[in-house]
């Protein structure tokens, strides 16, 4: 789907993205000494695997074109990058800054890890190329998961790595669980070449465009300026900014309390949060995802316990 050029042997198959992460820590980290750039907002588990392995963590601010490669600490030698559809934010990295980044990592000695999060999920054009597939790829290593293309449980995934970094990195997968399960492997190859995959995703394109269509006009009837959607091109969840005046924790704890799950943005930062909320679109109809937005709008309006407005 994402036309990468690569030999079987690049592939070390991962129980996930999260192992993915993880080996390229054991592997690559020293505690104390190596510097980790990783994007602000982010993905909190990967941030938990550095801070596990000792990394000295450097959080890179994102803005509409994605991480601001200006802004990457010279010393840094690992760069955790979500160029695809960035986690939470939902923007795209640009053509210029996949430019800039790999032209970092290239003059700095540094290792690019992509995480290709949503790849597979675009709704709207084409999806632009991956920083892999920029000249060699002898500094960056490729992440892929079927959590997100087929169901979570499946616990399945791959890196695609440089040969240079192959051993070390089959020696950490073996230290932790062996090998993924054959099973499962056998099963999802099978589903790939029989062409159920694409088929699947295909499908599944339409029907995440249009539940995030009805959520975000959902938003705007419930929610109007208050609560305004931050414009991405993929499927699985939505983020909206909101009013920075507005306590969006204690909306989120209590929608949560009554049965609506949603995430405060400021799980997501390490520094100042943006305001705001992230709903996700993978488990429910368009039809409840709609009720959702309503019975967050009528906490939202509880102006007693639940709703605290900061002047």
């Amino acid at each position: 789907m994402r036309t990468l050029v690569c030999d079987p042997d690049d592939i070390i198959v991962t129980s996930g993205a999260q192992q993915a992460v993880d080996l390229l820590a054991r592997v690559f980290v020293e505690p104390g000494q190596t510097v980790v750039a990783i994007e602000e907002p982010n993905y909190p588990p990967f941030l938990g695997i550095f801070r596990a392995a000792g990394a000295i963590i450097q959080p890179v601010p994102v803005d509409r074109d994605g991480m601001i490669v200006d802004k990457i600490p010279k010393d840094a030698k690992l760069v955790l990058v979500c160029p695809s559809n960035q986690y939470p934010l939902g923007v795209t990295m640009s053509v210029e800054r996949r430019r800039q980044l790999y032209q970092f990592a290239k003059e700095r000695h540094a290792l690019i890890v992509e995480d290709d999060y949503d790849g597979e999920f675009r709704t709207a054009g084409e999806p632009l190329k991956a920083i892999y597939s920029q000249e060699a790829s002898e500094q960056v290593f490729y992440l892929g998961t079927f959590s997100k293309c087929m169901i979570p449980t499946i616990r399945l995934g791959y890196l695609i790595a440089p040969a240079w970094a192959r051993e070390a990195l089959v020696l950490a997968k073996n230290c932790t669980d062996w090998n993924s399960s054959p099973i499962i492997q056998r099963a999802t190859a099978r589903f790939i070449s029989e062409g159920y995959l694409s088929a699947h995703v295909a499908r599944m394109r339409a029907v995440y465009r249009d539940r995030r269509a009805h959520v975000v006009r959902a938003l705007a009837a419930n929610f109007g300026s208050t609560l305004r959607p931050v414009v991405s091109n993929y499927g699985l969840h939505l983020t909206a900014s909101g009013d920075p005046n507005i306590d969006w924790d204690a909306i989120a704890w209590e929608a949560g309390e009554n049965g609506v799950s949603v995430h405060a943005l400021t799980r997501y930062y390490m520094d100042e949060p943006l305001p705001g909320l992230l709903f996700g679109l993978g488990s429910e109809s368009k039809e409840r995802l709609v009720i959702a937005v309503e019975r967050l709008a009528a906490i939202a309006r509880n102006e007693g316990a639940t709703l605290q407005v900061r002047f």
